[in-house]
Order: structure tokens, then sequence, then C-alpha cells
């Protein structure tokens, strides 16, 4: 019932998780018409979360001492929540004579990272799409959730404006 959906006619589809048991009855949520919603983004919103799930990647291999694990835990799915979260509340969840925010790649990046490090330290993330569904329903969030909020902590130390810069323009 959201504007956003209405307005990209999108359709919310129920689909089987990929780790799914023989036992497990749990579904996850996907979306239909996903190049419409982004289209429809600033481009230095798509920018930033090009660049932060790029750091996500990244990030392991410039620190040594990283679990590069601890980032398969931010799945593309929850920066896509975040992301659309962002572009929702900034874009149509305020009234029309709000100054919309002006903001380069970088700090969207660092936004969606703030986001996602917020969810982490309350154990929820929920899908923009079913609101009552939590992303991080998982006890693997519950049992790493220290070393995935310093994980996120950490990319965003990497977008600070100096070394964004570099890494913006080596791998955007």
């Amino acid at each position: 019932t959201h504007p956003l959906l209405m307005k990209h006619e999108a359709l919310v589809v129920p689909k089987w998780k990929p780790t799914a048991v023989e036992d497990d009855c749990m579904m996850e949520v996907g979306i239909s018409h996903w190049s419409q919603a982004f289209h429809e983004m600033p481009e230095e919103m798509r920018q930033g979360y090009r660049l932060a799930k790029a750091m996500k990647e990244v990030c392991p291999k410039i620190v040594n001492d990283c679990d590069h694990a601890v980032g398969t835990f931010l799945t593309s799915y929850m920066f896509k929540m975040v992301i659309v979260r962002l572009y929702a509340e900034n874009y149509y969840d305020t009234p029309d004579q709000v100054t919309k925010p002006k903001k380069d790649a970088r700090q969207w990046a660092v936004d969606i990272y703030k986001r996602m490090e917020q969810a982490l330290e309350k154990k929820r993330l929920s899908s923009f799409f079913i609101p009552d569904y939590n992303l991080l329903y998982d006890d693997k969030f519950g049992e790493n959730k220290m070393l995935a909020i310093a994980y996120s902590r950490l990319c965003q130390q990497m977008l600070t404006p100096e070394k964004a810069r570099h890494f913006y323009a080596a791998y955007m």
C-alpha cells in the first residue's frame, strides 16, 4: 500500500530461501520492477548504493585482520531494503514542501551503513515490503552481532572523504 510500490506497479512475490532445508518453511520476499524503483532514485543515491556494496566486498582486502565471513551476513537483499527505505523516507514519506536532501554518493553509502549498524544493534531489519518480517531473525545475527556491527563501522570509516575519494576513483 506504499505510494512507492503503487507508482511502480510493483508486485511483492514470495520465494523460497536458497538456504532452505527439508523442514524449513521460511520464505523470502522478492519484488518485481526493481529497475524502475532504482531508476527513479537520484543518481547520487544509486551511486551510494553501489559504493556501499563495493565497500562490503573490498573492505576485507584492505584490512588484513577483518573477517571476510562477517561481510557475508550483510546480504544484498539487506542493502536493498535499507536503500529502498531511505528512498521512501526521503522522497515519498515527507511533505512536498520539505527540501529533499542533497547528498553525494559517499554520504548515501555512509547512511546505508549507519542504518545497517542501527538495525544490527536492535537485531531488527524490517522488510520494506512486509514490515512485520524481520530479516535478522536468524540466530547467526545474534551470535555475530558485535562482529557485524564492527564490520559496518569499519566500512563507514573507509568511507571518510579522504579514503573514499581514492576508493571511488578506483572502483566506481
